[in-house]
């Protein structure tokens, strides 16, 4: 990860990072209309790949913490800033998908 400066950690550009990814994979998800996010957390999918990304951001909503998904288990990422992270989506507010439905932050954040 690049150089730290100032009060900026490389935790930071790392949750930075991982928070893009995680923006990137629910803007790829293809819901027939908007919802909030914890609405979206209670849905289940049918595909593998998309239930394990829901079922890890709702460990992290709960917990606050995120894991990893391994063919091991679920191993801790303890580089990630949770808080970061959780700043992040309160400030976007609401994520747009591809499809043009709308992803709401509502209370996820809180």
């Amino acid at each position: 990860m690049a150089v730290e400066t100032g009060p900026f950690r490389r935790e930071d550009i790392y949750s930075l990072f991982i928070t893009t990814r995680i923006i990137n994979f629910l803007k790829g998800l293809d819901i027939p209309d908007s919802i909030t996010l914890s609405e979206l957390l209670d849905q289940s999918w049918s595909d593998k790949r998309t239930q394990i990304g829901i079922e890890l951001l709702k460990e992290l909503q709960h917990s606050g913490q995120l894991y990893f998904q391994t063919s091991g288990g679920r191993i801790l990422n303890r580089k990630f800033r949770t808080g970061l992270f959780m700043s992040v989506l309160r400030n976007a507010e609401h994520i747009t998908c591809q499809n043009g439905k709308q992803i709401s932050v509502g209370n996820f954040a809180a």
